[in-house]
């Protein structure tokens, strides 16, 4: 059994300054400020370089980095971006993808040829790390919880520092860091950090709503802990584990099938009882072909506008046919909340709504759902809304899930256009423009985004060869070493590949270098 870390302040201070300690030093800095800071990242990787550069036998680093095929398959990834120049028209673009990207290069490099890492070392980077994350989800947290900062629809802003999709993988890396860690510690006060640490992440990530991030979570927790399992000291542990392992992702299939059989509980509705008039006397429209529902109710039944335009203004300063803060009309809006509490939408509905409420539907609250900051249903809620507003024809500008659907036909369409070079480094942005003007997509001009699936931008940029290429400098690696890779390290390639398929997991710089820094890490410089 390797021992703990040494956590005693005085023997940290009698590390004596090498090139190596500096170079492990700006390692932690890296690490740290993955989810915290963009500028520090940014002065870690330089730190980094720099101290790598002073390490000893300089050539015979380059001559074993000559002699990797292993990092060479995966620098390939970055060369062919260079060579995707040749045939660009969108240079500054180009550049700055490159830029974005440069970690593919660097980190890869410094990590492999700066001499291994001691067991205890690559712990320590990866306990930094884990306290990075954890303080990162304290920030968000107070910011969620503090007094009308936010409602429940936009909680996923709360992460501010990086995006929350970025911010959850890195939180999973740290859960199974933290109860890995947490299960092989000596001290006991170590192992009820840990495990309180982990607890916490596991909580924050469902605060979060990240969908992403939570079926991650749970494929990781039913697939590799079963499979890791032996690797735990602890009988009780193990079993314990590897019950839950079960059990949670169990019950949430149990709770997203109650969620979706929820959504679809709609109102039957009598035409020959339905109400004719509002209690002052005004005539209700009732649209019984509109199939919209909110909470289970139509939204185009019961509805009175000449009773709505009159009450509106009692309560609130913009116009009815005004724009709430989300750019819809805030009539629509206001219709909206008043179906999801089941009420008619007349005159009385609106003097009964309390001041909070008629703030929310300002800033676009379509749904008192929303308004709730913790519940996980009302995000499920949103999801399925989505869904079914994009089967029914409506618009999904501003809805992240039914945008995908348009960003992948998109890709598929370039993509069989271009199948076997790509567009270039630089134009794939401007081929993705260039496919919603010509389609006349029903989607507003700023959200006209790329494909927000690497392995689809992966093949727009480079067509079907570049993509196997690419793949090939990813898997092979990962192939050589399947024997060796410990469990955080299958932790990191499966939540970092299933993270590629609905998102541009390396088109941002922090999610660029989290997988640029963990795959050297884990992968190219893991000498087991």
């Amino acid at each position: 059994m390797k021992s703990g870390i040494n956590w005693q302040i005085w023997d940290m201070v009698k590390v004596p300054i090498t090139w190596h300690n500096i170079f492990l030093f700006f390692l932690i800095i890296t690490v740290g400020a993955l989810p915290l800071s963009p500028f520090f990242v940014s002065v870690g990787i330089i730190g980094s370089l720099v101290a790598w550069l002073f390490i000893g036998d300089f050539k015979g680093r380059i001559a074993g980095l000559l002699q990797s095929y292993d990092v060479w398959l995966f620098l390939g990834i970055y060369l062919l971006h260079l060579a995707g120049l040749l045939y660009t028209s969108d240079f500054a673009y180009a550049f700055q993808d490159l830029k974005v990207k440069l970690p593919l290069l660097v980190l890869p490099v410094m990590l492999v040829t700066a001499g291994p890492l001691t067991y205890s070392e690559r712990k320590i980077v990866l306990i930094f790390f884990t306290a990075a994350v954890v303080i990162s989800t304290f920030i968000s947290a107070f910011i969620l919880l503090m007094p009308g900062r936010m409602n429940g629809e936009d909680v996923r802003q709360m992460a501010p520092f990086i995006s929350h999709i970025r911010l959850s993988l890195m939180v999973i890396l740290a859960i199974f860091t933290a109860f890995s860690f947490g299960l092989t510690a000596h001290r006991r006060w170590e192992r009820y950090l840990l495990f309180v640490a982990g607890a916490w992440l596991v909580v924050f990530l469902f605060l979060l709503k990240s969908f992403t991030g939570l079926i991650l979570f749970l494929i990781c927790l039913f697939i590799l802990v079963p499979l890791y399992q032996h690797r735990i000291p602890s009988f009780f542990w193990r079993k314990s584990i590897v019950i839950l392992s079960i059990v949670i992702p169990f019950v949430s299939l149990i709770y997203l099938f109650g969620s979706v059989k929820r959504y679809y509980s709609i109102d039957d509705t009598d035409p020959h009882k339905i109400a004719v008039f509002t209690q002052g006397g005004r005539a209700y429209r009732h649209d019984f072909r509109a199939r919209d529902v909110e909470n289970g109710h139509y939204v185009w039944q019961n509805v009175c506008e000449d009773e709505l335009r009159i009450a509106w203004p009692l309560r609130s300063r913009i116009p009815y046919d005004g724009l709430d803060r989300k750019g819809n009309p805030i009539r629509f809006t206001l219709i909206r909340y008043l179906t999801s509490k089941g009420l008619p939408k007349d005159s009385l509905s609106v003097m009964q709504l309390a001041d909070d409420e008629i703030c929310s539907i300002e800033n676009g609250v379509a749904n008192y759902l929303y308004r709730n900051k913790l519940a996980l249903y009302p995000y499920v809620y949103r999801v399925l809304w989505e869904l079914d507003s994009y089967a029914r024809g409506n618009n999904p500008s501003g809805h992240s899930v039914a945008q995908r659907i348009i960003y992948w036909k998109a890709a598929l369409a370039i993509i069989r256009e271009n199948i076997w070079f790509g567009v270039g480094t630089g134009d794939v942005q401007q081929a993705f423009n260039d496919y919603y003007e010509r389609n006349e997509v029903n989607l507003q001009r700023k959200f006209w985004l790329r494909a927000h699936n690497q392995y689809l931008t992966f093949m727009v940029t480079f067509g079907i060869p570049g993509f196997l290429i690419i793949m090939t400098g990813l898997l092979f690696p990962c192939f050589r070493k399947i024997r060796y890779t410990p469990f955080l390290a299958a932790v990191f390639l499966m939540v970092s590949f299933l993270s590629m398929l609905p998102e541009d997991t390396l088109e941002t710089q922090a999610g660029v270098t989290f997988f640029a820094f963990f795959y050297s890490f884990f992968i190219l410089a893991n000498l087991e």
